[in-house]
């Protein structure tokens, strides 16, 4: 497998999975969904932005996509596989309490830099 899908609801544990699987397959990108449709500051970029850059992100030879599922509709035809994580509510609402005590002054990955989303778009 080479176009893996990761999704699920908020605080499931998409993105340690997917990273995990790029431990595993170091040669195959992980893209997070959210660095492509996110701003600085958690602000969105227009709709027809993240779309352009999803596509261009899945015509790619090789790819571990994570994020919501909101993606499926584009990015689901073009994967080999899909894994949808779905634990107990218990969990997922402590992994969303606990997560900003977790990244307490600092950013977490899911906020892209603007050069990394101008270097993938620009690698199309």
């Amino acid at each position: 497998m080479h176009k893996v899908i990761i999704t699920g609801a908020n605080g499931v544990g998409k993105s340690t999975i997917a990273a995990r699987l790029g431990e595993v397959r170091p040669n195959i990108p992980i893209i997070s969904y959210d660095a492509l449709k996110l701003q600085t500051n958690w602000n969105t970029r227009p709709a027809d932005e993240s779309l352009e850059a999803l596509r261009a992100a899945i015509s790619t030879d090789n790819w571990i996509l994570e994020g919501g599922p909101s993606m499926l509709q584009v990015a689901l035809d073009h994967a080999n596989a899909l894994i949808w994580l779905d634990p107990p509510d218990y969990k997922r609402s402590w992994r969303l309490f606990t997560r900003p005590l977790k990244s307490f002054g600092r950013t977490r990955s899911e906020i892209p830099m603007q050069t990394c989303i101008a270097e993938l778009a620009n690698q199309h």
